[in-house]
């Protein structure tokens, strides 16, 4: 996983552009908002704690550089553009949780944390519904497992 405010999307995007070329169908992309480390290296980095602010607006700048590149297109992920690279959003909190639903992606919990989260992933799976994406499907069936285990 790439924590995405350590990281400019473009340069994410023709990273994983260039192993989704040397190895297709194998690589695929978690994206983390957390800052991963502290003030003196995040600045080394020459990126900011309040960069995990813009995660939203950073993630969809990287998915934008997957889609096939348009003419007039000013900035293109070289390689990148057009190629399928599958991305997860990560995280510990329901706001990445959120996130990728309404960007329709896969969400990845952070173990560490899945007890004290459960219920709260419970409530947000919710019910059933004709509109549910498959993958709220999987973390209803996940979280009612671990439930039946006294995983809350």
């Amino acid at each position: 996983g790439i924590m995405l405010p350590n990281h400019a999307p473009l340069q994410v995007a023709e990273q994983f552009g260039t192993l989704a070329s040397l190895f297709p169908g194998r690589i695929d992309l978690g994206l983390g908002r957390a800052p991963g480390t502290d003030q003196p290296t995040a600045k080394a980095l020459r990126r900011y704690f309040d960069s995990a602010d813009a995660f939203p607006q950073d993630v969809t700048e990287l998915l934008g550089y997957f889609q096939p590149a348009t003419p007039g297109q000013l900035v293109q992920a070289v390689p990148g553009a057009g190629i399928d690279v599958p991305v997860w959003l990560l995280g510990s909190s329901l706001f990445s949780a959120r996130l990728s639903a309404a960007l329709g992606l896969p969400f990845a919990f952070a173990s560490l944390r899945i007890r004290f989260m459960s219920s709260r992933l419970n409530s947000f799976c919710g019910a059933a519904t004709s509109t549910q994406q498959p993958w709220q499907r999987s973390w209803q069936l996940l979280m009612m497992e671990m439930n039946r285990k006294g995983g809350k």
